[in-house]
């Protein structure tokens, strides 16, 4: 008799080396269909909340064994990510009721084209010639390669992205019926107007370099500090090879034994760079200051930098440092606006800047404009200070009917959840 088990253990651990992997695939297999809530009979299964509670930790930067060292309470994250996915189930049911959940071909189109949208903002770096030089008027095959080049190296997951972007326009589209009425009044926006000025004025008055940290974050202030310059400039950059050089030197100044001698080298070394861009910044400089180029038109031809020759330029501050200080401290040696300075060694390179103008300090006026949202094409919009201001409240007056709908349809929503179910995950 123990012969025989002993027998049949070996031969039973024998079959289970064999199919250990599909064994452990069932059990897996198994543990993914366990129902952990569900919403008017509707099971949510575990295997999407792991899909789920995997991408979130993704997006804290976090893993399962960094998670507690970095604060997180996987706890409560288990319990907001089941609440989630329940949320997430009322609202496709809401959305089914209203018939958007089956999109027309024209809205397929769209959830297709805005894919390619995110897609395209990377091929830049791939529609070049064989020099690297940006290609003028890239055929439609060339654009094609260049997506799916992006795609591949990226590792981007085409069917499951736009499977996410074809939710997320469902979601828009009831969000869009359920907060049609949303609207603000011409009074509302003049109020809010003169909180927001205040709120600014007493945030920036007199920290004009907070207040270019601000803008340079795409943040929207309704109140200039004074003290600022716009400022263009054309930058004759260092190759890349020399900028990578001097990054390296720099990041070594701190550690070096006598980090103002390493300094010292890294300026000499930098001063023998320039020695191979200094002719055609010279040349650069020659032409503005004779008038053969405009300043404009040097920087379009010339240019390192991708500011926009159009732009009023960089509204910079004395005391901030969002800038190089060498190109700040020279800019503000300049005395008066159309000035332009000589030759300015950064570690970008060579500049040539032109006090453009002074910044208009004050509060901005409902009929200026600000750099606010994005158009079809992904490029920042120039609305009016009053479409801004009455696009901020009329998101929240959205928000607040959307969240208030959903709340209501939860009340009335048959949902059990099973929180037990899920507390082995991440464990």
């Amino acid at each position: 008799m123990k012969r025989f088990m002993s027998l049949t253990a070996v031969l039973l651990a024998f079959l289970m080396l064999l199919s250990g992997c599909s064994m452990i695939r069932v059990n897996e297999e198994r543990d993914n269909a366990v129902v952990v809530a569900t919403v008017n009979g509707k099971p949510l299964l575990k295997g999407d909340f792991k899909e789920l509670y995997t991408q979130y930790l993704q997006y804290l930067g976090v893993t399962e064994q960094t998670a507690v060292a970095n604060g997180v309470d996987l706890k409560a994250v288990r319990e907001t990510l089941l609440d989630q996915m329940v949320q997430q189930e009322i609202e496709w049911q809401m959305a089914e009721k209203f018939g958007f959940t089956d999109l027309t071909e024209e809205q397929l189109a769209e959830v297709k084209e805005n894919f390619y949208k995110v897609i395209d903002l990377a091929t830049a770096s791939y529609l070049v010639d064989d020099e690297g030089n940006p290609l003028e008027d890239p055929t439609p095959e060339q654009k094609d390669e260049a997506r799916r080049k992006v795609i591949e190296d990226f590792g981007v997951d085409e069917a499951g992205y736009m499977e996410e972007l074809t939710r997320n326009k469902v979601t828009d589209l009831l969000f869009e019926e359920m907060t049609s009425m949303a609207s603000v009044t011409a009074d509302e926006v003049t109020e809010r107007y003169n909180e927001m000025v205040e709120s600014d004025r007493t945030t920036y008055q007199g920290n004009e370099a907070q207040y270019e940290q601000a803008i340079n974050n795409g943040s929207v202030v309704l109140y200039v500090p004074a003290g600022l310059r716009y400022l263009k400039h054309v930058l004759i950059a260092f190759s890349d090879e020399a900028s990578d050089e001097l990054k390296e030197l720099r990041s070594a100044e701190s550690a070096a034994a006598d980090p103002e001698a390493a300094q010292a080298e890294t300026n000499a070394r930098r001063a023998e760079m320039a020695k191979e861009i200094e002719p055609l910044a010279l040349e650069v400089l020659e032409k503005i200051r004779s008038g053969e180029l405009t300043f404009e038109d040097a920087m379009r031809e010339y240019s390192g930098d991708t500011q926009d020759p159009d732009s009023e330029g960089y509204a910079v501050a004395s005391s901030g440092s969002d800038y190089d200080t060498m190109f700040v401290t020279e800019a503000f040696k300049l005395r008066s606006v159309g000035d332009i300075s000589d030759l300015i060694l950064t570690d970008f390179g060579y500049h040539i800047i032109l006090y453009a103008g002074d910044v208009k300090a004050g509060p901005k006026t409902l009929q200026d404009t600000v750099k606010y949202g994005y158009d079809d094409d992904m490029k920042v919009k120039t609305v009016t200070v009053y479409e801004y201001v009455e696009s901020v409240l009329l998101d929240e007056e959205k928000n607040t009917l959307y969240t208030e709908a959903m709340k209501l349809a939860k009340e009335q929503a048959e949902i059990k959840t099973y929180p037990d179910r899920v507390k082995d995950v991440g464990q």
